[in-house]
């Protein structure tokens, strides 16, 4: 499952990944930013993912990350900060990387502390 709030304080759109994460909910996720008065156009992401395990191929974070290029120039930059604790979802966030270092405006890291990915997301 995958449920995001904007923190007001900070501007950061702050997403929490529990349980089992499909290659849908993902899709459904990023789908969410058709919705684009919602957000603002620097796009600062907290993915919380220690709760959560995804559940995809490599082929799937292909295709991710081809949607987040189709939506990324909607914006004028995209921060995305991944806190992790397991190896598995490491290594998936790992090839999404790669796979998504090719989008000009986008920016994805992955971190092992929350605030290790705030400090980042705000520089």
């Amino acid at each position: 499952m995958i449920t995001s709030h904007i923190n007001r304080d900070t501007g950061i759109i702050e997403t929490t990944y529990e349980g089992k994460v499909t290659f849908g909910d993902i899709v459904n996720y990023i789908n969410q930013l058709r919705n684009i008065e919602k957000f603002p156009k620097r796009l600062l992401i907290l993915s919380d993912s220690v709760h959560g395990r995804f559940s995809f191929t490599s082929e799937e974070d292909q295709q991710i990350a081809g949607l987040v290029k189709q939506y990324a120039p909607l914006f004028e930059q995209i921060r995305d900060a991944i806190i992790i604790d397991d190896p598995r979802t490491t290594a998936y966030s790992v090839l999404y990387r790669n796979a998504s270092a090719f989008i000009p405006n986008y920016e994805f890291e992955i971190f092992s502390t929350r605030q290790a990915a705030i400090d980042w997301l705000l520089t």
